[in-house]
Parts: structure tokens; C-alpha cells; sequence
């Protein structure tokens, strides 16, 4: 006797894909041995025999693409979810980048590290991988990127996928910390040469506050307050605080109103339409300064200093935007920086101690 026929809507399934007991399987092959057979499904759904050709291939295409039990898909589920997010634009961008080098970090069997079983991975693995990025001459870069792997495990093991963290207990390489100290003379410059311009407010933000640049430029009009002072937001986990007003700082900011009054102004004056934003320092736009327009503010006047040989491109010599907050600590009478422990503020301390004789 037999069974009652089917008609399946899919007449050309994708190859080693096949209708079994009622619904779409496909059958996986590892070294030209079967071993298993996955049921398709479309969420919870299984697959019958009304399923579309569309519908199959997508799924089975998405093994090929990222198999479930690899590093890739552990990092690509891990950054696609609503915790990395939640993560800022900046930091997810380093994310991306540190996740490209680890898929695309080829092993001695020919494949890429990407391809290895995310249960396979061991400390050993781990430490290896660390060994060919010092040959490689990369060391901080090389942490982020295992601080990324170490993520994504922690955040797959509370969901299931994986075991256990490989990266746990792996001792990071060293890394060089940055000792520039930039000198009265250089800052002295640099705001000489950005006097008037939405660079010399953050910059002075930045120095006055101990602040991040992303912090100075950030800083909206609420975060303002006569009496008080001004209330820096701190990111990546540091205590936020009120700077009080001294002399300086309130000068700097009752300035930068006017600044950015001046730009209103004009905008509406040309004809253009000006789109309200709660931001202190505006582009000629009206618009908050992005990460590109901040980098190439900063690219700008660096270049001048440089050409006026107040500072240098040496690696030892140069300085970035951030190591203004260095200064800013380095300088601070109590050096406050807003960090939760002495080891974090450490970093940013880059003057030589000046300590009294025992007596």
C-alpha cells in the first residue's frame, strides 16, 4: 500500500536539501561523511511541502555563510544583538574593525580563525593568537580584539551557545603607556591658532573639565547651569560630575553662547533652514559636530603647529586631541579625572612628580 503523494511547491531544492517525513531537511557532510540532518525552519515553523524555493535556499545559504557553531557567527550574533547596540557608534565602529581582523586571522591549517568551532577555541588558541599579533609588532590593538572575543563569549554563554570563555585568565600583552605631556607652550599654541573657532571651546572644554573630546564636544545647553557649573556626562563608565565656575571657564563658555548665537544667526540670515539642536558647539551648518568634521578640525590646526614647528610628528613627540584630558588631569591641582580607580587615573598622569625632601 502506498503512502498518499505529495506535491511539493519547490521543484529545484538547493543541493544535499531534501523532503523527508513531511518536511525540509538538510543533510550536513563534513569530510564526505554525513553528519547530521537539520530540520528547516522558518522560525519556530518547520518547513512542509508549501514551503517556497526562495524561502529554502535563504536558509540553506545561511549555513555556508556563517555556520552556527563557528567564531564568526558567535562574533556576528553577538554584534548584531540589542546589547552591542546599546554600545556607542564609535565603539561599535572599533568593533567592526577588531572583528574583521579576527575572522580574517589565517591559521597554519589554511583556514581563517573565523572558521574554527567557537568550542574549540583554548586558552592556548588564545595565547597563540596573541604571539602572532607581537610578531605582527601589534599589542593594544591586539587586547581590544581579544576583549571583543571575551565579550561575545561571556554574552553567548548566558545564552546558551557556548560553554565557556577561552579568553578568561589569558594575560594580555603589554602595553606601552603614553607619556606625552603636553607642554604650556604647545597648548599655548594650539589655542592661539583655533582662537574663535569651535575647536578652541573644545579644546578648552576638554582641559578645564578633564574631559573626553567626545564629552567637550558633545555638551548641550542642559548641561549648563549658572550657578552651579557645567555637568560633563562621562562615557565608558566614569563618574559624571559638576565642573564649578571659575573665572576662566565661565568666560569660555559665556563666549561660546555667543559663538553659537553668531551661527544661528547667519543661517537664518542666508536663507537656510535651521533645524534647532540642543548642542553649544555648531558647524556652519548648524548641526552638531560628527567624529569625521571633529577628526578634521583637529587634522587642521595640527598641521599648522607643525609647520610653525611648535609641534612634531615624531611618535615620541606628537600629541592627539585626547592627550589634552592628560593635561587637564596632569595640571589639576587634586588631578580629578573622573575615573573609578587610581590604576585608570594613573594613566593620565604625565608630569614627573615634584616631591619635598623627607626633611
Amino acid at each position: 500500500m502506498t503512502g498518499k503523494k505529495v506535491f511539493l511547491n519547490c521543484k529545484q531544492p538547493p543541493k544535499y536539501c531534501y523532503f523527508r517525513k513531511g518536511r525540509w531537511v538538510y543533510i550536513h557532510y563534513k569530510n564526505g561523511e554525513k553528519t547530521k540532518e537539520i530540520p528547516l525552519r522558518d522560525g519556530r515553523k518547520l518547513l512542509r511541502e508549501d514551503a517556497n524555493c526562495s524561502t529554502i535556499h535563504s536558509l540553506v545559504e545561511s549555513f555556508f555563510n556563517s555556520p552556527s557553531d563557528t567564531v564568526q557567527f558567535l562574533l556576528e550574533r553577538y554584534l548584531k544583538s540589542q546589547y552591542a547596540r546599546n554600545l556607542s557608534v564609535s565603539t561599535l565602529k572599533g568593533y567592526g574593525y577588531y572583528s574583521n581582523t579576527i575572522l580574517n586571522m589565517p591559521m597554519k591549517n589554511g583556514k581563517c580563525f573565523g572558521d574554527m568551532p567557537f568550542d574549540l577555541v583554548t586558552p592556548g588558541i588564545i595565547t597563540r593568537y596573541l604571539d602572532k599579533r607581537i610578531s605582527q609588532g601589534v599589542s593594544t590593538v591586539a587586547n581590544r580584539e581579544i576583549e571583543l572575543l571575551s565579550a561575545a563569549y561571556n554574552w553567548s554563554i548566558a545564552r546558551d551557545y557556548a560553554k565557556f570563555n577561552p579568553c578568561t585568565g589569558v594575560r594580555h600583552l603589554k602595553e606601552k603607556p603614553r607619556k606625552k605631556y603636553i607642554s604650556d607652550y604647545e597648548y599655548n599654541n594650539l589655542l592661539k591658532f583655533s582662537v574663535g573657532k569651535p575647536l578652541y571651546f573644545a579644546a578648552e572644554i576638554t582641559y578645564l573639565c578633564r574631559a573626553r573630546g567626545v564629552e567637550a564636544w558633545n555638551i548641550s545647553l542642559s548641561n549648563i547651569d549658572d550657578s552651579k557649573g557645567l555637568f560633563i556626562e562621562r562615557t565608558k563608565g566614569s563618574l559624571p560630575e559638576w565642573t564649578t565656575w571659575t573665572p576662566r571657564l565661565r568666560a569660555l563658555i559665556d563666549d561660546a553662547l555667543k559663538l553659537r548665537q553668531q551661527t544661528i544667526d547667519s543661517i537664518k540670515r542666508s536663507g537656510r533652514v535651521y533645524k534647532p539642536t540642543d548642542h553649544l558647539l555648531l558647524t556652519k551648518w548648524g548641526k552638531p559636530y560628527t567624529k569625521n568634521a571633529r577628526d578634521s578640525a583637529w587634522q587642521s590646526i595640527y598641521k599648522k603647529l607643525v609647520e610653525s614647528g611648535i609641534a612634531s610628528m615624531e611618535k615620541d613627540k606628537r600629541f592627539s586631541f585626547h592627550d589634552i584630558k592628560a593635561k587637564g588631569v596632569s595640571d589639576h591641582a587634586l588631578h580629578e579625572s573622573g575615573h573609578k580607580t587610581e590604576s585608570a587615573k594613573a594613566r593620565y598622569l604625565r608630569k614627573t612628580k615634584e616631591v619635598e625632601a623627607t626633611r
